[in-house]
């Protein structure tokens, strides 16, 4: 209770310094002189005990390589098919990367959880840098001990020592397929349909690993619909219908046009973490008539989801997605109603109502992957992953 007591007066005291140093600063902004920054001044010392990031020396430039090849005919009537091959490599893809991790020979290779060896590694030993990193030192070097794993790594005097390596590359190949119908008539149509293939290799499965691991990409998205079109409504003056009516009814009546467009495009690969799977890959995967939202794919498919079990310490092996098992597709129309109204020479009137995601269908969050949690395989967030319904009402005079 002294102790206390004596630590209650301090603050006390230390607030009030605070007080008089702020009113001094207020009446003396220049009291306190900004500090210069220390830079290297602790020469080899300097971020010992903390994370580091370093410019790689030997950076390469990454680039793009993209081929394609396709024909175009008029089918008549106004319609024009397009058919085109797009190749695309990219080289040298800059990855992100910690060179201070636990080497690999001291990590697990088990396929179950390897508790002897997760002890081995998490095992406090005297820490032999207390006292000697500066005072920026993280929480983890201060202490009386130390976990082995940390003076393992080839660094241990750091925290992290991030770079970028240069030896990620990727691929796609698509075909692309376009029919547009010219305007004539009051109106005009296009579809377009893509079917492809997006692959990468820009990840890998240890930090340390030699070359990044090839896998479908997280950006892969093998089929894409869109068909959008534009009618003209046939009112008014120069129109089919009401085109010898009155002034007042013209302007009300003609000048109208109508436009939507629909869009379609698979859902992306659905990511997994170090997880024990024992069955079937093919398996986890459900048909689109039985997917819910809290049953997105097989959850028994063979998940071992007991949180005492799950894997640690270890080389992983599971990969990090599957090109078959996705999260929900779009399913999209926009639509928009807009009305032409001329006042009279160089003089128009414009109304435009717009409704995005018309019939506000929803798409649905990526599921969750976390195999110990109640709501693995869930798609469930605060959040639907597109917008709601919006409707947009614009007026505009141009003159």
């Amino acid at each position: 209770m002294i102790q206390t007591g004596f630590s209650r007066v301090n603050n006390f005291v230390a607030s009030q310094d605070n007080g008089l140093t702020f009113a001094n600063n207020l009446s003396n902004p220049f009291s306190s002189p900004i500090l210069d920054p220390l830079g290297a001044a602790g020469g080899a010392q300097t971020f010992l005990g903390q994370s580091i990031t370093f410019f790689n020396e030997n950076p390469l430039c990454p680039y793009m390589q993209r081929w394609q090849a396709g024909f175009q005919r008029e089918l008549g009537k106004g319609y024009v098919l397009d058919a085109t091959y797009v190749g695309n490599r990219g080289t040298h893809i800059e990855i992100g990367q910690n060179l201070n991790v636990t080497p690999q020979r001291y990590l697990s290779t088990s396929p179950t959880r390897d508790q002897a060896r997760i002890d081995y590694l998490s095992a406090n030993l005297q820490n032999p840098f207390r006292g000697l990193l500066p005072a920026g030192a993280i929480g983890a070097f201060t202490g009386a001990n130390m976990a082995r794993e940390r003076l393992l790594r080839p660094y241990p005097q750091f925290d992290a020592v991030n770079q970028s390596r240069f030896d990620g590359y990727s691929w796609y190949h698509s075909l692309q397929v376009g029919l547009e119908k010219c305007f004539s008539q009051g109106y005009t149509v296009m579809a377009n349909y893509t079917l492809s293939k997006f692959m990468q290799a820009t990840e890998t499965y240890q930090a340390d690993d030699l070359r990044p691991v090839e896998v479908i990409s997280d950006a892969d998205r093998p089929h894409r619909f869109t068909l959008s079109g534009i009618y003209e409504m046939p009112f008014g003056k120069g129109r089919r219908y009401l085109a010898t009516s009155n002034a007042l009814v013209s302007r009300l009546a003609g000048g109208w046009q109508l436009s939507g467009v629909y869009s379609f495009q698979s859902g992306a690969p659905i990511n997994f973490g170090n997880i024990i799977f024992n069955g079937d890959v093919n398996h986890i995967r459900l048909s689109g008539s039985e997917q819910t939202v809290q049953r997105w794919f097989h959850t028994e498919a063979g998940f071992n989801r007991v949180a005492a079990q799950q894997l640690a310490s270890n080389i992983r092996t599971f990969p990090l997605r599957f090109g078959f098992i996705r999260a929900d597709k779009i399913n999209n129309y926009d639509l928009s109603l807009i009305k032409n109204t001329q006042i009279r020479e160089g003089k128009n009137f414009q109304f435009r109502a717009e409704f995005l995601n018309a019939l506000n269908h929803k798409l649905l969050p990526a599921p969750n992957t976390n195999v110990t949690v109640a709501v693995f395989g869930q798609a469930v967030a605060s959040n639907q992953a597109n917008y709601p319904r919006r409707i947009q009402l614009t007026a505009k005079f141009i003159f």
